[in-house]
Protein backbone atom coordinates (compact mmCIF):
# COMPACT_ATOMS: atom_id res chain seq x y z
CA UNK A 1 0.00 0.00 0.00
CA UNK A 2 1.15 3.44 -0.90
CA UNK A 3 0.40 4.68 2.76
CA UNK A 4 2.10 1.48 4.15
CA UNK A 5 4.48 2.75 6.88
CA UNK A 6 6.95 0.59 8.91
CA UNK A 7 9.41 -0.09 11.28
CA UNK A 8 11.86 -3.02 11.72
CA UNK A 9 14.12 -3.73 15.00
CA UNK A 10 17.24 -6.14 15.10
CA UNK A 11 17.55 -8.45 18.35
CA UNK A 12 21.02 -10.72 18.60
CA UNK A 13 20.58 -13.24 21.06
CA UNK A 14 23.13 -15.74 22.72
CA UNK A 15 21.50 -18.83 22.21
CA UNK A 16 20.43 -20.57 18.49
CA UNK A 17 17.56 -19.96 16.89
CA UNK A 18 15.50 -22.92 18.22
CA UNK A 19 15.78 -22.07 21.84
CA UNK A 20 14.88 -18.41 21.28
CA UNK A 21 11.82 -19.39 18.96
CA UNK A 22 9.87 -21.02 21.22
CA UNK A 23 9.21 -17.86 23.65
CA UNK A 24 8.85 -15.31 20.55
CA UNK A 25 6.58 -17.18 18.42
CA UNK A 26 4.40 -17.74 22.03
CA UNK A 27 2.16 -15.14 20.42
CA UNK A 28 -0.64 -15.37 23.58
CA UNK A 29 2.14 -14.59 25.91
CA UNK A 30 4.18 -12.30 24.32
CA UNK A 31 1.04 -10.06 23.97
CA UNK A 32 0.06 -10.32 27.17
CA UNK A 33 3.32 -9.52 28.49
CA UNK A 34 3.30 -6.58 26.61
CA UNK A 35 0.20 -5.65 28.09
CA UNK A 36 -2.05 -5.17 24.49
CA UNK A 37 -5.42 -5.47 25.34
CA UNK A 38 -7.46 -8.38 25.85
CA UNK A 39 -9.46 -10.37 22.54
CA UNK A 40 -12.33 -11.55 21.90
CA UNK A 41 -12.55 -14.28 19.03
CA UNK A 42 -15.79 -15.03 16.92
CA UNK A 43 -15.40 -17.68 14.20
CA UNK A 44 -17.71 -16.93 11.63
CA UNK A 45 -18.51 -20.26 9.86
CA UNK A 46 -19.36 -19.38 5.98
CA UNK A 47 -21.67 -21.35 3.82
CA UNK A 48 -18.39 -22.81 1.83
CA UNK A 49 -17.44 -24.12 5.12
CA UNK A 50 -14.45 -21.39 5.42
CA UNK A 51 -14.25 -19.36 8.53
CA UNK A 52 -13.71 -15.42 9.14
CA UNK A 53 -12.41 -15.24 12.07
CA UNK A 54 -13.71 -11.57 13.76
CA UNK A 55 -11.61 -10.39 16.82
CA UNK A 56 -12.56 -7.33 19.09
CA UNK A 57 -10.38 -5.69 21.87
CA UNK A 58 -11.33 -2.56 24.33
CA UNK A 59 -8.93 0.58 23.59
CA UNK A 60 -10.30 2.97 26.34
CA UNK A 61 -13.69 3.76 25.59
CA UNK A 62 -13.70 2.67 21.98
CA UNK A 63 -14.12 -1.44 20.80
CA UNK A 64 -11.77 -1.95 17.71
CA UNK A 65 -13.15 -4.80 15.48
CA UNK A 66 -10.54 -6.69 12.84
CA UNK A 67 -10.38 -9.94 10.80
CA UNK A 68 -7.43 -12.00 12.65
CA UNK A 69 -6.07 -13.80 9.61
CA UNK A 70 -4.55 -17.42 10.60
CA UNK A 71 -0.86 -16.70 11.56
CA UNK A 72 1.89 -17.74 8.88
CA UNK A 73 5.05 -19.39 9.45
CA UNK A 74 7.95 -21.63 9.18
CA UNK A 75 8.91 -22.81 12.52
CA UNK A 76 12.62 -21.70 13.29
CA UNK A 77 12.24 -19.49 10.25
CA UNK A 78 9.76 -17.03 10.07
CA UNK A 79 6.43 -15.98 11.72
CA UNK A 80 3.83 -13.22 10.08
CA UNK A 81 0.53 -12.16 11.65
CA UNK A 82 -2.01 -9.94 9.43
CA UNK A 83 -5.12 -7.86 11.00
CA UNK A 84 -7.28 -5.87 8.69
CA UNK A 85 -9.33 -3.41 11.02
CA UNK A 86 -13.09 -2.68 10.35
CA UNK A 87 -12.92 0.33 12.39
CA UNK A 88 -10.93 2.59 13.66
CA UNK A 89 -7.78 5.02 12.70
CA UNK A 90 -5.91 2.23 11.33
CA UNK A 91 -6.88 0.01 8.39
CA UNK A 92 -4.33 -2.59 8.46
CA UNK A 93 -1.36 -4.27 10.92
CA UNK A 94 0.62 -6.63 10.08
CA UNK A 95 3.85 -7.94 12.26
CA UNK A 96 6.83 -10.04 10.90
CA UNK A 97 9.30 -11.88 12.47
CA UNK A 98 12.26 -13.28 11.14
CA UNK A 99 15.15 -15.96 12.77
CA UNK A 100 18.69 -16.88 11.66
CA UNK A 101 21.46 -18.28 12.98
CA UNK A 102 24.30 -16.03 14.15
CA UNK A 103 27.75 -17.57 15.14
CA UNK A 104 26.29 -19.53 18.00
CA UNK A 105 23.55 -17.47 18.29
CA UNK A 106 21.01 -15.87 16.99
CA UNK A 107 19.37 -13.17 15.29
CA UNK A 108 15.75 -11.84 15.19
CA UNK A 109 14.54 -9.46 12.62
CA UNK A 110 10.99 -7.55 14.03
CA UNK A 111 9.12 -6.12 11.25
CA UNK A 112 5.86 -3.61 12.18
CA UNK A 113 3.79 -2.32 8.95
CA UNK A 114 0.79 -0.53 9.21
CA UNK A 115 -1.65 1.73 6.72
CA UNK A 116 -3.77 4.74 7.92
CA UNK A 117 -7.67 4.40 7.50
CA UNK A 118 -8.10 8.26 8.09
CA UNK A 119 -5.96 11.60 8.60
CA UNK A 120 -5.88 10.80 12.32
CA UNK A 121 -4.30 7.08 11.41
CA UNK A 122 -1.96 9.09 9.56
CA UNK A 123 -1.39 11.34 12.67
CA UNK A 124 -0.92 8.46 14.56
CA UNK A 125 1.76 6.64 12.46
CA UNK A 126 3.76 9.89 12.07
CA UNK A 127 4.41 10.34 15.66
CA UNK A 128 4.86 8.19 18.36
CA UNK A 129 3.53 4.32 17.17
CA UNK A 130 6.28 3.03 16.42
CA UNK A 131 8.75 4.07 18.71
CA UNK A 132 6.39 3.14 21.53
CA UNK A 133 6.29 -0.53 19.92
CA UNK A 134 10.18 -0.41 20.50
CA UNK A 135 10.11 0.77 24.35
CA UNK A 136 7.29 -2.31 24.81
CA UNK A 137 9.16 -4.80 23.00
CA UNK A 138 12.36 -4.02 23.50
CA UNK A 139 12.87 -4.87 27.10
CA UNK A 140 10.49 -8.28 26.23
CA UNK A 141 13.34 -9.37 23.64
CA UNK A 142 15.83 -8.78 26.45
CA UNK A 143 13.98 -11.28 28.86
CA UNK A 144 13.38 -13.86 26.22
CA UNK A 145 17.25 -14.10 25.39
CA UNK A 146 17.63 -14.49 29.33
CA UNK A 147 15.46 -17.09 29.39
CA UNK A 148 16.53 -18.64 27.00
CA UNK A 149 19.96 -19.21 28.47
CA UNK A 150 18.31 -20.34 31.40
CA UNK A 151 18.91 -16.66 33.36
CA UNK A 152 15.29 -16.22 34.44
CA UNK A 153 12.55 -18.87 36.03
CA UNK A 154 9.86 -17.04 33.71
CA UNK A 155 9.79 -15.79 29.85
CA UNK A 156 8.86 -12.19 31.06
CA UNK A 157 8.44 -9.71 33.12
CA UNK A 158 4.54 -9.29 34.06
CA UNK A 159 2.40 -7.46 36.64
CA UNK A 160 0.85 -10.16 39.31
CA UNK A 161 -2.93 -10.64 38.44
CA UNK A 162 -5.73 -9.11 40.49
CA UNK A 163 -7.04 -11.58 43.05
CA UNK A 164 -10.30 -11.25 44.95
CA UNK A 165 -9.96 -9.38 48.65
CA UNK A 166 -8.81 -12.48 50.97
CA UNK A 167 -7.88 -14.54 47.91
CA UNK A 168 -3.98 -14.75 49.32
CA UNK A 169 -5.04 -15.87 53.22
CA UNK A 170 -7.58 -18.36 51.99
CA UNK A 171 -5.01 -20.14 49.72
CA UNK A 172 -2.90 -20.36 52.49
CA UNK A 173 -5.43 -22.34 54.42
CA UNK A 174 -5.66 -24.68 51.20
CA UNK A 175 -2.05 -24.93 51.23
CA UNK A 176 -1.88 -26.01 54.72
CA UNK A 177 -4.79 -28.88 53.98
CA UNK A 178 -3.05 -29.59 50.76
CA UNK A 179 0.07 -30.64 52.73
CA UNK A 180 -1.30 -32.44 55.40
CA UNK A 181 -3.18 -34.80 52.95
CA UNK A 182 -1.11 -38.05 52.17
CA UNK A 183 -1.18 -36.31 47.95
CA UNK A 184 0.89 -32.58 48.98
CA UNK A 185 4.44 -34.32 48.08
CA UNK A 186 5.95 -30.92 49.64
CA UNK A 187 4.27 -29.55 46.08
CA UNK A 188 1.58 -27.15 47.47
CA UNK A 189 3.38 -24.08 47.87
CA UNK A 190 4.96 -24.22 44.44
CA UNK A 191 1.29 -25.35 43.13
CA UNK A 192 -0.30 -22.38 44.75
CA UNK A 193 2.45 -20.00 43.29
CA UNK A 194 2.51 -20.74 40.18
CA UNK A 195 -1.91 -20.60 40.27
CA UNK A 196 -1.40 -17.12 41.91
CA UNK A 197 1.32 -15.87 40.19
CA UNK A 198 2.16 -16.98 36.34
CA UNK A 199 0.64 -15.15 33.51
CA UNK A 200 -3.16 -15.98 32.71
CA UNK A 201 -1.57 -18.42 29.50
CA UNK A 202 -0.41 -20.48 32.22
CA UNK A 203 -3.03 -20.92 34.54
CA UNK A 204 -5.79 -21.11 31.86
CA UNK A 205 -4.88 -25.04 31.08
CA UNK A 206 -2.28 -26.19 33.81
CA UNK A 207 -0.76 -29.72 33.36
CA UNK A 208 0.34 -31.56 35.50
CA UNK A 209 2.99 -33.96 33.44
CA UNK A 210 4.09 -30.53 32.24
CA UNK A 211 4.77 -29.09 35.86
CA UNK A 212 6.16 -32.23 36.95
CA UNK A 213 9.05 -31.45 34.09
CA UNK A 214 9.86 -28.27 35.33
CA UNK A 215 10.10 -29.11 39.08
CA UNK A 216 11.88 -32.14 37.91
CA UNK A 217 9.81 -34.29 40.50
CA UNK A 218 8.20 -37.76 40.01
CA UNK A 219 4.61 -37.43 37.26
CA UNK A 220 2.43 -39.10 39.99
CA UNK A 221 3.41 -36.95 42.69
CA UNK A 222 2.33 -33.79 40.00
CA UNK A 223 -0.79 -35.43 39.46
CA UNK A 224 -1.43 -35.96 42.48
CA UNK A 225 -1.28 -32.96 44.12
CA UNK A 226 -2.97 -31.15 41.23
CA UNK A 227 -5.80 -33.84 41.52
CA UNK A 228 -5.89 -32.77 45.78
CA UNK A 229 -6.02 -29.41 44.65
CA UNK A 230 -8.67 -29.86 43.05
CA UNK A 231 -10.57 -31.43 45.77
CA UNK A 232 -9.83 -28.59 48.30
CA UNK A 233 -10.75 -25.99 46.04
CA UNK A 234 -7.09 -24.22 44.97
CA UNK A 235 -8.03 -25.19 41.28
CA UNK A 236 -11.07 -26.49 39.01
CA UNK A 237 -11.00 -29.87 36.62
CA UNK A 238 -12.41 -29.13 33.42
CA UNK A 239 -12.41 -30.30 29.46
CA UNK A 240 -11.63 -28.96 26.65
CA UNK A 241 -13.29 -29.79 23.30
CA UNK A 242 -9.82 -29.79 21.47
CA UNK A 243 -9.65 -28.43 17.60
CA UNK A 244 -8.10 -30.91 15.51
CA UNK A 245 -5.89 -28.28 13.82
CA UNK A 246 -4.70 -25.74 16.24
CA UNK A 247 -5.35 -28.09 19.35
CA UNK A 248 -6.93 -25.14 20.79
CA UNK A 249 -10.26 -25.57 23.48
CA UNK A 250 -13.06 -24.58 21.27
CA UNK A 251 -15.80 -25.59 24.03
CA UNK A 252 -15.21 -26.37 27.59
CA UNK A 253 -17.32 -28.01 30.30
CA UNK A 254 -17.12 -29.25 33.83
CA UNK A 255 -17.90 -32.29 32.91
CA UNK A 256 -18.71 -34.63 29.39
CA UNK A 257 -21.93 -34.61 29.56
CA UNK A 258 -22.35 -30.94 29.87
CA UNK A 259 -20.63 -30.20 26.43
CA UNK A 260 -23.34 -28.35 24.33
CA UNK A 261 -25.27 -30.05 21.55
CA UNK A 262 -23.50 -29.68 18.46
CA UNK A 263 -19.71 -28.93 19.38
CA UNK A 264 -18.15 -31.49 17.76
CA UNK A 265 -19.89 -30.45 14.77
CA UNK A 266 -18.83 -26.91 14.29
CA UNK A 267 -15.36 -27.63 15.46
CA UNK A 268 -15.66 -29.75 12.61
CA UNK A 269 -16.66 -27.20 10.55
CA UNK A 270 -14.46 -24.76 11.09
CA UNK A 271 -11.52 -26.25 10.95
CA UNK A 272 -12.03 -28.70 7.95
CA UNK A 273 -10.15 -27.51 4.44
CA UNK A 274 -12.05 -26.89 1.20
CA UNK A 275 -15.33 -26.99 0.63
CA UNK A 276 -16.45 -30.40 2.10
CA UNK A 277 -17.29 -30.39 5.43
CA UNK A 278 -15.88 -33.53 7.29
CA UNK A 279 -16.32 -35.37 10.78
CA UNK A 280 -13.60 -35.37 13.00
CA UNK A 281 -12.94 -37.23 15.97
CA UNK A 282 -11.88 -34.57 18.35
CA UNK A 283 -9.79 -35.56 21.35
CA UNK A 284 -10.15 -33.86 24.77
CA UNK A 285 -7.54 -32.65 27.33
CA UNK A 286 -8.22 -32.51 31.16
CA UNK A 287 -6.89 -29.04 32.24
CA UNK A 288 -7.16 -27.64 36.01
CA UNK A 289 -7.59 -24.17 35.69
CA UNK A 290 -7.48 -21.51 38.65
CA UNK A 291 -9.90 -20.23 40.38
CA UNK A 292 -8.40 -16.54 39.50
CA UNK A 293 -10.40 -15.02 36.61
CA UNK A 294 -8.31 -15.35 33.38
CA UNK A 295 -9.34 -14.67 30.09
CA UNK A 296 -7.24 -16.58 27.42
CA UNK A 297 -8.51 -16.15 23.77
CA UNK A 298 -6.69 -17.71 20.73
CA UNK A 299 -7.23 -18.17 17.32
CA UNK A 300 -7.13 -21.04 14.95
CA UNK A 301 -3.14 -20.70 13.16
CA UNK A 302 -1.72 -18.86 16.30
CA UNK A 303 1.87 -20.95 16.96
Amino acid sequence: MALEKSRTWRWRFETPVETIWPVLADTARFNEAAQLPKQRIEEIVRADGSVRTVARANLGPYTLAWDDHPANWIAGRWLEHRRDFLNGPLRSLTARLEFAADGAGSVCVYTASASPRNPLGRLILASGFFAQIGRTFAPLAKAAGAFAKGERETEFDCAPPKLPKGGRARAEVLVERIERSAHGHGLARRLADYVLERQDVDVWAIRPLKLARRWGVPDRHAIEVCLEAVVQGLMRLRWDLLCPRCQVGKETAPTLDELPTGAIARVATSTTAGNTPRTWNSPFTRSMPSGRSTAVNTACGDP
